[in-house]
């Protein structure tokens, strides 16, 4: 049975990429949009270029709890969210150009590399955040956390990455990694 819908967009394009539910039943979104978007708490604005959004919401409704935006001049997206067992959600995205997804600006080594973040669970205030990448095209395609809050993501790359101490080198066009 259906319990509620609700649509988000202006006149650009806007993807939703991932979701997720927390302990208290409210909703985690994540994607990316272009020109401007509003969950309900104001409008966000691009920074030039299609640019990642972050929405909470709450599951009896939809209501706006909130929401930001992260992005640079060239493609950003967020492609996986998921909450913690204290609400925080953590944010797995690309980026082509340096991003500040609120702790400080990170670079990328390549030409689109991966970010990871965590925001606070009440207010979405940033909490972390980290770049990763090679010199090539990489991408996250999944994100996971487990019952001591550490985030496993899945993704691919191409040529040879860190991930924070570990070094890899794909075998050939674009590789699968876990971290």
């Amino acid at each position: 049975q259906h319990l509620w819908s609700r649509a988000f967009g202006s006149r650009g394009f806007e993807y939703g990429n991932g979701v997720s539910v927390d302990a208290s039943g409210d909703l985690v979104v994540t994607g990316s949009f272009n020109d401007s978007i509003d969950f309900g708490g104001g409008v966000l604005a691009t920074a030039g270029g299609p640019d990642v959004f972050l929405a909470k919401l709450s599951g009896t409704g939809g209501a706006h709890v909130w929401s930001r935006s992260f992005g640079g001049p060239w493609l950003d997206a967020g492609y996986a969210v998921v909450a913690d067992a204290a609400g925080d959600a953590l944010l797995a995205g690309g980026y082509a150009a340096p991003i500040d997804l609120g702790g400080g600006t990170i670079d990328g080594p390549g030409s689109f590399d991966i970010f990871i973040a965590k925001y606070a669970a009440a207010d979405g205030s940033h909490l972390w955040s980290r770049g990763f990448g090679s010199p090539a095209f990489d991408l996250p395609g999944n994100l996971a956390v487990d019952a001591s809050g550490n985030a496993i993501m899945a993704g691919y790359f191409m040529g040879a990455s860190d991930f924070g101490g570990v070094a890899l080198m794909s075998a050939g066009s674009s590789d699968a990694f876990v971290t």
